[in-house]
C-alpha cells in the first residue's frame, strides 16, 4: 500500500489549510488503496522565517529558480547555447 502525504503548505497567520487538508484527507481515506497523512509545514520551524529573513529567502528562491532554469536543458534534452 502506498503512503501519501497531504501537505499543508502555508505557514502564514490566518491560513485556512487545516480545514482544506482535513476535507481532502476525509475524501482520500475513503479510497482504501493508500494510507494518507496530513503534514503541516507549520510544525517545522525551518518553514517559519522571521521577518528579518524574508529578504534572504527571496534571494534564495530567486537563485533556486535561476538554477532550475540553467538545468532545464539537461532535464528536457534541449541543447545549451553558449
Amino acid at each position: 500500500m502506498i503512503d501519501v502525504a497531504i501537505i499543508m503548505g502555508s505557514t502564514r497567520p490566518g491560513r485556512h489549510g487545516e480545514a482544506v487538508a482535513g476535507w481532502v484527507h476525509d475524501l482520500a481515506v475513503k479510497r482504501g488503496d493508500a494510507r494518507f497523512e496530513v503534514v503541516d509545514l507549520a510544525d517545522f520551524t525551518v518553514f517559519r522565517p522571521a521577518g528579518r529573513h524574508e529578504d534572504t529567502l527571496t534571494t534564495l528562491l530567486d537563485q533556486v529558480l535561476a538554477w532550475s532554469a540553467a538545468l532545464k536543458p539537461l532535464r528536457t534534452g534541449e541543447r545549451c547555447e553558449a
